[in-house]
This record gives structure tokens, C-alpha cells and sequence, in this order.
């Protein structure tokens, strides 16, 4: 394991109160052609039938089982073989069954459903009859009626009977889910034959107990015909029904718009004023006093509020862009003196031992994090029901976290997506990045992961995410090689040659990324950045002409070589995200001929190519929706040629997919994508960056303006 400290790797402590791991396909007995074998289906027949139970505990579970036997009837189908789906007190006792759930035939064949938590199941053969079954339930919140900030109530399930199926058909009926949104996502193998070995019995435990993206799934399963939720948990992005998730969670405890004017103690002290306010909707800028008596109880009671609605555990976060109060109290609190670190470590364990005592059982995450990257000094141990979020996972870091005694384990928080790194919204990971991640996670023991800024780009990045989430089937065995190949070959059939030839390309382009420490430390000390906060020289040195224009001809061959109509869409979402990159690239290409030739044709093609990058933008996302008080989603369903359900770059606000602000490391705000090239055009401005006439000097070309718009 080259990517930890040897001598981290005999320390236990990281695995300390895991969860015990279980490979997916840890069986009793693996298929083949053994005697006595159950056939399910061969030469386009089958004789079972797809049995849900009579009920479920709501509406919206029952309409899920349904759904989820309806995705066994396609896979069927797909075979040549009809199948009913039927209520169990409806089923033909003269045909066997594919159980789903927990059905009143599972509880008699002592399938141990009522034992399971999360996300396991079972699979099981019982005669000639087959058990897909897990402890569905509801969302706690959806159960209690709670509502969001926006008026909608939560909902969403936990449906580990789905994951059961999606197993099932991925293993033993050559199914494959490839991206999310509608049927053009999944790919339904001919099976000429689907059957099980007689003595097949499984308990599977995922690897995580939750491995999601709040952004993209925020209230767990709520549909299996529309796609999203199949492809997440079927891919092992299993979203948590039990967690609250809100990891700064401050400002969910003590919002601004409620306290700032009547309690304006509860916020911090800085430079004589009170941190109460936020910059842009949506963004949580307040700050807090938490020396406050009241503020901490508020805090606390947010925690209680949550947990008594029926969730198993909460997360407790100091807010993001942490700034200290200055009071009096603040500075002697825990006496700690200026140590902000060890006084949120110590009030935050406080919290916690106070709710092992007052909700035995239940859970708090506690967030590491800014301030808290690093374990506490003062305290070595924490409460049992204590789980630490780690957000930082050097070598380093890690090392100082297992000298610790938490009993209650860790999870885990991603940041290799996201539009806040250097590359904005272009792709960012390889599958050799994620898969070596997903094995690390596994030794590390991690019982779950948040994604940030996952999901934007399933063309391009398409490969990389069914890598990371199909190598927790078996982190330990499963090779990157053979998930590729099975990845090309069911995504793209007739064109996998060229396609693969492309992400070949484009992987081998973009390695430098994860490979890339983006910073040093020069001789003097001083922390210095590669790129100087501008990603456009990244970008320009990643997508070069050669690498552009290679890309560009293996992906006409792809699109030429396509004849179905699911591989004609598949590519054509390709095609939208790579156009996407290019302008980009395109427009740093040429902002670097200018600035070696600043002359009025260098000029003239960048402003065009910077005007071509904002056409291609025009129609496809919505401004700020007032209404929601958020960003509106994107309008970008239906541009994807037979595929109106997918909103290519998650249907992401213009502001955002348009690179109209800096954030982090990709500060695109100051470059030549966000120019107002009319004004340069007609003389009003000149082009940042553009030479200045010296007073008396001879009149110079016009660097700045092309006076005549075009």
C-alpha cells in the first residue's frame, strides 16, 4: 500500500468500530452448471413469476417494490421471456417466484430479513423459488411529515430489495446500469440463460454504509423507472435515509434570517460587529459566539430535534469559512486561550457525551475539518456514539488520527470532484485516481463517504464513476482492465473500438491531474502554486492541439460507427461535454497567442472564439429562480438526442457551468471566458492584459479594441 505510512497499517485503531466488511459476492456457493441447478430462464422462456408483498408500510414503498419487479420484467423481456408481477396473495401456486422483499414467503423460509440494517440483503434460493430481499423503509423524515426549507415534505427510501435485483441481474443476467436518467442508461443483456446453484444462500453487507452526493440525491430512492436512483444504488452510490447530513450544521441550528435582529448576541465578535449576514442567497456566512450558554443549546437541540424524528445519526459541523469570535467569554473558554482548534473539539465532544446519555443508540458525526483537520490534544478517547468525518486524508493526517481511541470509527468526505477544482467543470478523474481510492478507503475501514461535486459530467467521466463504485463490489480483487472493458463494451456495442481509443486518450491526457501536488515550497519557504491560481494554463497544457485534435477523430469515428440508437445518444452526450471542454480549451489557446502576439488578429480570433464559447452556452441553463430561492435547474433535457430525461452537466445553473465566479481553485473569472467582448470590440474597454500607450509615445497597432464589430 504505497499510498499510506507502513506503520499506520498496523495500527487497528482506523478499523476500531467499523462495520465488519463483507464482499458483495461473498457466496455459499458460486453459480456454474451444478447438479440440480435452478433455471430461470433459457431460450427465451421462463415459467416464474415476480412476486411483491400485499402491502407495504407506505404508499411510496409499495410503489417502488413494484417498480423494482417491473425492472425484473424488463430484464426478461430483453431475453425474449414474458413474466407476471404479481401481489403475493395473487401469485400462481403452481409457478415459482422471484421474491422481493419482505414478503410473508421470505419470513417463512427465515431469510433473517428482520435482521438486516442498511443497505444489506439477502439472496436466496429456497426450492425452486429465488429471495431478493432487504429491510426496506422509509425516509425517518417523510414518516414524521417533516418539510424542507422550501415547503416540500422529504421523502425518499431506503431500498435494499433494489439493490438485491440490481446485483442479481448485474451478476447472474449480464445487466448493465451505465449512466443514470431513463432506459437509454441501462443496458439489457440476451441472456440466453439465467441460473442459480441450488445451495446459493448470501447475506451481503456493502462496503459503505452510505457513499452519496447530498446534491444529487438528498432524500434516498425515490424512483427506479426514471433511472437516477437505479444507477446510484445499483453502481453502490447508496445514498443515507438515516443521516442528517448537513455537515456545517451551525447554521441549520441558528439561521441568520431568524436570530440576526433578535439575538444578536448568538453571533461572533469580530473587529466590534456581529457576523449575522450572508454574501449570496444560500450561502452560510454567519458566525457564532459559542461561548453563549444559549448558542450551545441551540446547537444541541438541533441535534435532539433531528434524531427524535426517527434518524439514526446527525452531523455536527462548525459552519464553513470558520471566523472566531472575539468576546471576552470566547477567549476564555475551555482555556484553551487562542486555540480555536481544541475549543470546537472540546465543546463538540461535550455535545456528544451529553447525547450518548440522553439517545442511547444513536449517532453523531463529527466533522474534521478547517479548524479540526487534526485530532484533539486535550482528549485522546471519544464517546462511543461519536463517528468522525474525516474531510482530510494525507498520509499525515492519518497518522495523527490513529494515535486516537474512536470507538465509533470514521467515514469519509471526497473532494476529487468539483467545480471548485482547477479543471471547473471539466473532467477531473481517471478510473486508475478512483479506483485506487476506493481500495484505500476499503483498508482505511471507512463505514461511508460524501461526494463533493460528483456527477457533472457522466459522458466524459462516465468510465471513472463505474469504476469507483463498482470496485467496492470486491475492492480487494476487482481489476480497473476488465471493469473498462465491460464498461465500452456495454455502453457503446458496435462503436467500444474508437471509444475506447478515445477515453484511452483522454485519461492518458488528464493523469497529470491526480498525479499533480498543484503547490511547493520554494527555498524561502513560501508556499508557491504551479499554475498561479489561473487553470487555464492547466487546461491549455492538458487539451493540446495534439491531444484536441486526436480526441476530435476518435470521437467522429465513434459517432460514425454507431448505428443503434441507446450508443447514438450515449456518444452524442459525450460529443456536448467534449465541446464544452474544447471551447474552453480553445479560448486558452488562443488568450496565450495573444499575449505572445498581441496584435489586432490575435485579438479578433479570441474574441470570436470567446463569443463561439458563450453561443454554445446561451440556451441551455436557467438564472437565479427566485421562487426556490436557489439555482434554477438546467434546461438542458431533451438536447441529448433521445434522451430527454438526462440534463447534461447535472443541469447546473449558467452562473456556474459558464465559470462566471472564482471559487477555489478554479478562478476563471478574471479570464477570457467571462470578457465583454462587444465592449472591446467597439473601443469602450481595452482587454485585460492589453499593452498601454505611453504618453508621447508614437500611436501603437490597437492593441485593445477591433473598433469595427464584426
Amino acid at each position: 500500500m504505497k499510498y499510506l505510512p507502513s506503520r499506520l497499517l498496523s495500527i487497528p485503531l482506523l478499523l476500531r468500530g467499523c462495520l465488519m466488511m463483507t464482499p458483495v459476492f461473498a457466496a455459499a456457493a458460486e453459480a456454474g452448471n451444478a447438479p440440480g441447478e435452478i433455471v430461470l430462464l433459457e431460450n427465451g422462456k421462463s415459467v416464474y413469476q415476480v412476486v411483491v408483498p400485499d402491502s407495504a408500510r407506505t404508499p411510496d414503498l409499495e410503489a417502488l417494490l413494484r417498480e423494482t419487479g417491473e425492472l425484473l420484467q424488463n430484464a426478461f423481456a430483453a431475453a425474449g421471456a414474458k413474466i407476471p408481477l404479481v401481489k403475493e396473495s395473487k401469485k400462481d401456486p403452481a409457478k415459482p417466484g422471484i421474491f422481493l422483499g419482505e414478503t410473508a414467503f421470505a419470513r417463512g423460509q427465515g431469510a433473517g430479513i428482520e435482521s438486516l440494517d442498511g443497505w444489506s440483503y439477502v439472496m436466496r434460493v429456497a426450492g425452486k423459488d429465488l429471495i431478493l430481499a432487504g429491510q426496506d423503509a422509509p425516509n425517518p423524515g417523510q414518516l414524521a411529515g417533516v418539510k424542507t426549507k422550501w415547503g416540500r415534505p422529504i421523502v425518499g427510501t431506503r431500498l435494499p430489495t433494489l439493490k438485491a435485483v440490481a446485483d442479481f441481474l448485474h451478476e447472474f443476467a449480464g445487466t448493465r446500469f451505465l449512466y443514470p436518467d431513463g432506459e437509454v442508461g441501462m443496458e439489457f443483456s440476451a441472456a440466453p440463460r439465467i441460473a442459480l446453484p441450488p445451495t446459493l444462500k448470501r447475506t451481503v453487507r456493502p462496503q459503505m454504509r452510505f457513499n452519496f452526493d447530498p446534491n444529487l440525491v438528498r432524500t434516498g430512492v425515490t424512483s427506479v423507472s426514471r433511472g437516477r436512483d437505479l444507477w446510484l444504488v445499483a453502481n453502490n452510490y447508496l445514498p443515507s435515509t438515516e443521516l442528517v447530513y448537513v455537515v456545517h450544521s451551525y447554521p441549520r441550528a441558528i439561521p441568520a434570517e431568524t436570530y440576526s435582529k433578535t439575538h444578536p448576541e448568538y453571533f461572533a465578535l469580530v473587529g466590534g460587529n456581529r457576523m449575522a449576514e450572508k454574501d449570496i442567497p444560500d450561502n452560510q456566512m454567519e458566525h457564532y459566539c459559542i461561548s453563549n450558554p444559549e448558542v450551545q443549546e441551540l446547537i444541541y437541540q438541533d441535534l435532539v430535534h433531528w434524531l427524535d424524528f426517527g434518524y439514526d445519526s446527525v452531523c455536527l459541523g462548525q459552519q464553513d469559512g470558520f471566523i472566531a469570535c472575539q468576546c471576552e467569554e470566547c477567549k476564555k473558554l475551555y482555556e484553551t486561550g487562542e486555540d480555536w482548534s481544541e475549543k470546537l473539539w472540546i465543546f463538540h465532544h461535550r455535545l456528544a457525551e451529553r447525547l450518548r446519555k440522553d439517545r442511547p443508540g444513536k449517532k453523531v458525526l463529527l466533522l474534521s475539518y478547517g479548524l479540526t483537520w487534526s485530532p484533539p490534544k486535550t482528549f485522546k478517547s471519544f464517546p462511543e456514539n461519536a463517528t468522525v468525518l474525516l474531510c482530510r486524508m494525507t498520509p499525515e493526517v492519518l497518522e495523527q488520527w490513529a494515535k486516537g481511541d474512536v470507538p465509533g470509527g470514521y467515514t469519509g468526505y471526497v473532494y476529487i470532484w468539483g467545480a471548485y477544482n482547477y479543471t471547473g467543470y471539466s473532467l477531473s478523474t481517471t478510473p486508475l485516481q478512483t479506483a485506487k481510492l476506493a481500495k484505500k478507503f476499503h483498508t482505511l475501514g471507512l463505514q461511508g463517504l460524501i461526494l463533493d461535486g460528483f456527477g457533472r459530467m457522466f459522458g466524459m467521466e462516465g468510465p471513472s464513476y463505474y469504476v469507483f463504485g463498482r470496485m467496492f463490489d470486491d475492492p480487494e480483487n476487482l481489476e480497473v482492465g476488465k471493469l473498462l472493458d465491460e464498461y465500452y463494451n456495454a455502453a457503446f456495442g458496435e462503436a467500444a473500438a474508437p471509444m475506447r481509443k478515445f477515453f484511452d486518450t483522454l485519461f492518458h491526457a488528464i493523469q497529470i491531474i491526480p498525479d499533480w501536488p498543484g503547490s511547493y515550497e520554494d527555498a524561502s519557504g513560501k508556499r508557491r502554486f504551479f499554475v498561479d491560481r489561473n487553470p487555464m494554463k492547466l487546461l491549455a497544457f492538458i487539451y493540446s492541439p495534439d491531444v484536441l485534435a486526436q480526441l476530435q477523430k476518435e470521437l467522429s469515428d465513434a459517432e460514425s460507427a454507431a448505428k443503434s440508437a441507446k450508443v447514438k445518444s450515449r456518444i452524442a452526450l459525450i460529443r456536448l461535454e467534449f465541446d464544452y471542454t474544447q471551447h474552453i480549451a480553445k479560448v486558452a489557446h488562443l488568450w496565450n497567442a495573444w499575449r505572445v502576439a498581441p496584435d489586432s488578429a490575435s485579438l479578433e480570433r479570441l474574441l470570436d472564439a470567446v463569443d463561439a464559447w458563450n453561443k454554445f452556452l446561451g440556451p441551455h441553463w436557467f438564472p437565479w429562480d427566485r421562487e426556490r430561492n436557489a439555482w434554477g435547474a438546467g434546461q438542458l433535457g431533451g438536447q441529448v438526442s433521445g434522451w430527454p430525461e438526462h440534463f447534461p452537466l447535472l443541469g447546473e445553473s449558467r452562473h456556474a457551468v459558464a465559470l462566471t465566479r472564482n471559487n477555489n481553485g478554479a478562478t476563471y473569472a478574471d479570464t477570457p471566458l467571462n470578457w465583454d467582448t462587444a465592449a472591446i470590440r467597439s473601443g469602450a474597454i481595452l482587454p485585460p492584459g492589453a499593452p498601454v500607450q505611453k504618453p508621447n509615445q508614437a500611436p501603437a497597432e490597437d492593441y485593445g479594441a477591433v473598433k469595427k464589430a464584426k
